[in-house]
């Protein structure tokens, strides 16, 4: 949140560094779909990101993961896209999937119960 309080996610950001750093100035994060498993157009800006200011979506019915292109995307693909992220910024997939968890978490006001 910035300092009035306001904050958001910029769904589906496809933006560079210069237009990430504006969004990050005024509280808001990025979140990534499957794209990202088929383009390395936002590799060097998933980079740049901090963590805490990242989010991964589906776009469900949209944007399959490159092992689904052609299909209906789903909700559970979603962690190919945390598995992109991971492997962009050299982690261990789990911890990314945490940490992108509580991003949403502390973004949306939720608690999301592990299965």
């Amino acid at each position: 949140k910035n300092h009035d309080g306001v904050g958001g996610n910029v769904h589906f950001f496809v933006g560079n560094t210069g237009i990430a750093k504006r969004f990050l100035d005024i509280g808001f994060t990025m979140s990534y779909t499957g794209v990202l498993t088929f383009s390395g157009d936002y590799d060097e800006v998933v980079r740049y990101l901090p963590l805490d200011r990242i989010m991964s979506e589906t776009d469900a019915p949209y944007v399959a993961p490159k092992s689904q292109r052609g299909k209906r995307n789903e909700p559970v693909f979603v962690i190919e896209t945390v598995s992109r992220i991971a492997t962009i910024r050299n982690m261990d997939e789990r911890e990314v999937a945490r940490i992108l968890v509580e991003n949403a978490e502390q973004s949306f006001g939720i608690k999301i119960q592990e299965t």
